[in-house]
């Protein structure tokens, strides 16, 4: 193998995920307001219950969670005009009713599922539009922060490990990242995933203290296991080309507003994103302050610039890699700016890039990479590496239709 090259997933780590209830949240809404959610069957608008249909500007909107309304459409309330209660936003009406689709999802085209289409995630917290500025962000000092369902696509792959000389057994034992491209299918990376361990798959994940109380809809979290595991047949475990799999969940997952799935490209030639806005998200260690288990506990992200393969394999051959080293076409890279990129227990985990047709701070996204591999982590001028999503998007989806036809 290479010298110093570290894959991004973890090694031997103690249990990731405390089954702690630490988000016991009131999900009652004031009385005359119904909600009922399931990703194929019709889902009940919700009705005004005293907080009346506010008109800004000649435009009508009203107060509901913030969850149930895509971004771009709420509209700034301004004081004179009334206020919504705590986390909600004004809806403009029309667009408050949330349709499902009857089936499967259509990878890389727009979906409808029960709150928004692909590679879209909630607004934050008590945010709304400004005619003069768009949506408007939470300010946090730690530009790493994420917030409670900004990328509902995010999974944590997880094994049950038991100590054979204490006989203890842990559960959810965090592995790697992965993202939901279909409600039975999750992308990773292969060198993440063995058919000789027995995994799990947890979704609608955020902090790892998250609820899997199905009672607790709002902030619950759902393990789901492991009935196939498909890897790239050019997979290679000592150069790491091709480094991508599939996996198969025992059962569909039903989507909320905490839990969707992100754009894939149909093929190499058909993506059309901003290289300049992208984004990988994952729980590794932070490479300068490594945690106890070596995990956050909140998702992280780094914002990233894709790096053109051509630099990057020039940068590369300036490290310990040598001269010689050649980057393979099964590959992308991104990042290079100090203290700022994947790190150990991020592989697996996805690189997204808006749109470009999307414009604003309201985003969708789109999966070109998969955290793979790197020299050491955050140094000065030494990317990332990602595998390509795009270079693989014909196997992706033809493997995709098979497994889920099964």
């Amino acid at each position: 193998m290479w010298p110093s090259l570290h894959f991004r997933r973890t090694s031997s780590l103690h249990t990731i995920i405390n089954l702690v209830v630490a988000l016991a949240v009131a999900v009652a809404i004031a009385v005359g307001i119904h909600l009922m959610i399931d990703v194929y069957s019709t889902v009940t608008s919700p009705q005004s219950n005293g907080e009346a249909t506010i008109t800004i500007d000649g435009q009508q909107c009203k107060c509901v969670p913030f969850e149930m309304c895509f971004s771009n459409n709420t509209v700034n309330v301004p004081s004179s005009a009334g206020s919504c209660s705590s986390n909600k936003v004004c809806c403009i009406n029309e667009d408050v009713n949330i349709g499902t689709t009857q089936g499967p999802p259509i990878i890389g085209e727009p979906i409808n599922n029960n709150v928004r289409n692909c590679g879209i995630g909630m607004p934050p917290p008590n945010t709304i539009n400004s005619d003069d500025v768009g949506p408007r962000m939470m300010n946090f000092e730690d530009n790493s922060k994420t917030h409670f369902g900004q990328f509902p696509w995010m999974v944590a792959i997880t094994k049950t490990d038991k100590n054979q000389e204490t006989g203890i057994t842990t559960e959810h034992v965090f592995v790697c990242g992965g993202s939901l491209i279909h409600p039975r299918v999750v992308l990773t990376a292969a060198h993440c995933v063995s058919k000789d361990v027995e995994l799990r798959v947890r979704v609608g994940v955020w902090d790892t203290q998250c609820s899997n109380n199905e009672e607790d809809i709002e902030y619950s979290c759902e393990d789901v296991g492991v009935s196939k595991i498909v890897y790239h047949p050019k997979y290679d475990n000592e150069t790491i080309h091709n480094d991508i799999a599939l996996i198969k969940l025992e059962s569909e997952i039903k989507f909320h507003s905490h839990i969707n799935i992100i754009c894939i490209p149909d093929n190499e030639n058909q993506i059309n994103y901003d290289p300049q806005s992208c984004v990988s998200t994952g729980w590794g260690q932070n490479g300068h302050e490594p945690s106890k288990y070596g995990y956050q506990t909140e998702l992280k992200k780094v914002d990233l610039s894709v790096v053109p393969n051509v630099l990057c394999q020039k940068t590369l051959q300036e490290t310990n890699l040598g001269k010689n080293f050649v980057l393979h076409e099964s590959f992308l890279c991104a990042g290079g700016m100090t203290g700022v990129d994947a790190c150990k227990g991020d592989g697996g985990g996805p690189l997204i890039c808006a749109m470009k047709e999307d414009q604003g701070e309201s985003k969708k996204y789109i999966q070109v990479g998969i955290v793979s591999w790197g020299i050491g982590c955050g140094d000065e001028n030494i990317p990332g590496v990602y595998s390509s999503v795009a270079f693989n998007s014909q196997w992706i989806n033809k493997e995709l239709k098979t497994i889920t036809s099964e």
